[in-house]
């Protein structure tokens, strides 16, 4: 991904055949806090800030990843089942 490895991307390494997936350059130039052309580990970090096991609800937004997004809601509906299996058993 970062092709010339200076520890930031630039539009066409992220847009790129081996770049983020979905990404486009509306979205890149969202993701761009500083507008220096780059996106830095920084801005990415801020960008999927929302963490834990809502952190898929951001990913959302970014388009074309319908199959991982699908992945993530499939995982989170399995653990809150289990969670609700579990508090059931803990009752009886």
């Amino acid at each position: 991904m970062d092709l010339d490895k200076d520890k930031r991307l630039s539009l066409a390494e992220a847009i790129g055949k081996d770049g983020l997936p979905g990404m486009t350059v509306e979205t890149f130039n969202r993701l761009d806090l500083n507008r220096d052309g780059y996106l830095t580990k920084y801005e990415l970090e801020q960008y999927l800030q929302v963490g834990g096991a809502f952190s898929c609800l951001r990913r959302m937004f970014m388009k074309n990843l319908v199959s991982i997004v699908a992945g993530d809601l499939l995982m989170a509906g399995l653990g809150l089942a289990l969670l609700a299996a579990a508090g059931t058993i803990r009752r009886t």
